[in-house]
């Protein structure tokens, strides 16, 4: 299979003295690691972020066990702003005049992390294309292990699909490594359920399988992080594909797909195999490989790659979207 690359002209420095700190600070996240950030994050964190440009509103909506999901809501902050008027006149020619709505999952291994890691992605979807943007607080595994995220993400699918506010015919499901998991698992329950349509899905250097390269050791996130978080999300292990997307044996039938990943990823051989699987069940799969970028290097890093990926996010995005 051909493979875009985006070459770095010497790794960008920047990424790679990002990689070394993280390498120095936090080899990897042990089971102790993880429950201590996930508590961090759950209990000191603020859970509404306040951001320039975008309004933010918490909202909580009703599980089947009668508890609460904390679900936030982004919106331009002046719907009559300059940036705001731009993206929803270029949907003028679609098919609503409502604007298309993202579920974003947030990453960390399914046991830790918080909407406000993905400030990058959740600002330029608001302002640069005048989606509304929700994103789910989902149980960490630490506190509830599989299927609790799993089912936090389609009570906001659910949530989503019956707004008034958006138009439900342009309903994206993104996220990153964890996230991007969720995200392809949401998509296939929404598949296989044939209750929801999801409309195109942007599972980002995902995490979807518990066999990783066993010498994998890169900065960010490696093989031992990455046993030490299945092992919390699959103490429930039914053997599905849902618990572990790559049990897959059936890819077809997704919205187009849309991802990228760096070459010394623990996820880049499973990324790969996604994307080969899509097409080969004959849908659509974009994708961007970037060498010798590590895990999560489009938010932790500034180079040259970051800014290709994100860029060819929205780009693939406003294509899908808003055309």
């Amino acid at each position: 299979m051909s493979v875009h690359k985006i070459k770095n002209t010497d790794i960008d420095k920047e990424m790679r003295r990002t990689g070394v700190f993280f390498r120095t600070v936090l080899p990897w996240f042990s089971t102790g690691r993880l429950k201590f950030f996930s508590f961090v994050m759950r209990h000191l964190v603020p859970k509404k972020p306040h951001w320039r440009g975008v309004k933010c509103e918490a909202v909580f909506v009703e599980r089947d066990d009668g508890r609460r999901l904390r679900l936030l809501i982004f919106r331009p902050r002046l719907r009559g702003s300059a940036g705001a008027s731009a993206a929803l006149d270029s949907v003028e020619n679609a098919k609503s005049q409502k604007p298309p709505a993202v579920l974003w999952l947030h990453g960390g291994g399914y046991a830790i992390g918080a909407p406000f890691q993905d400030k990058l992605y959740i600002k330029r979807l608001v302002s640069e294309t005048g989606s509304v943007v929700f994103a789910p607080l989902y149980r960490h595994s630490t506190v509830a292990p599989y299927p609790a995220a799993d089912e936090d993400c389609m009570t906001a699918l659910s949530y989503i699909y019956s707004s008034d506010e958006v138009d439900s015919s342009r309903i994206a499901v993104a996220g990153e490594s964890a996230g991007g998991g969720l995200a392809l698992k949401t998509a296939l329950r929404a598949r296989d359920e044939g209750r929801f349509k999801v409309n195109a899905l942007f599972p980002i250097f995902p995490m979807v399988d518990n066999q990783t390269v066993a010498d994998n050791d890169a900065p960010v996130w490696n093989t031992k992080s990455d046993r030490a978080a299945w092992a919390l999300y699959l103490k429930n292990d039914d053997g599905s594909y849902y618990a572990v997307p790559a049990r897959c044996g059936d890819w077809a039938g997704l919205p187009p797909l849309c991802t990228y990943v760096g070459t010394i990823d623990p996820f880049y051989g499973s990324t790969i195999r996604l994307v080969e699987n899509v097409r080969a069940a004959g849908g659509v799969a974009e994708l961007r490989v970037y060498q010798g970028a590590f895990h999560g290097f489009d938010t932790l890093t500034k180079s040259s790659a970051a800014r290709d990926a994100a860029d060819f996010f929205i780009d693939t995005y406003k294509k899908w979207q808003m055309s």
